[in-house]
């Protein structure tokens, strides 16, 4: 694992991250979440095969989250499948450490889960719905 320097506030890849990174800030403000940083570890899977997780969370407590941002997986369900490969592989390897997917849900599934959809990887989603 690799820890790299924190990116300017407005250096997001996509508009997405972006928005989400409003949302942890209202978090922040609200003392749900202690802090937030963008891209900062990057975690080795294999020979030449690396995932960066979105974003680091530090919750109250002091633990520590990885948060992957992707859009919704559309009709057929395809949508970035090597980063969503990436985060169940860092999950898998890394189980002291709690990874969530955080998706756009579709306009039907907005009812459900509201403006983020958030999954819980394994070992992590334990007694979760």
């Amino acid at each position: 694992m690799k820890i790299k320097a924190a990116q300017p506030v407005n250096n997001y890849r996509s508009n997405l991250e972006r928005r989400y990174a409003r949302h942890l800030e209202m978090l922040r403000l609200a003392a749900e979440i202690s802090d937030y940083k963008y891209e900062v570890w990057t975690f080795r899977l294999a020979e030449r095969c690396t995932y960066t997780p979105d974003f680091l969370v530090w919750m109250p407590d002091g633990s520590a989250e990885m948060h992957e941002v992707k859009g919704f997986r559309g009709a057929h369900g395809r949508n970035d499948s090597t980063g969503r490969a990436k985060i169940r592989i860092a999950a898998d390897m890394f189980p002291q450490i709690v990874f969530r997917l955080i998706e756009k849900p579709s306009l039907k599934e907005r009812a459900k889960y509201g403006e983020w959809k958030i999954t819980t990887m394994p070992p992590h989603n334990k007694g979760l719905k």
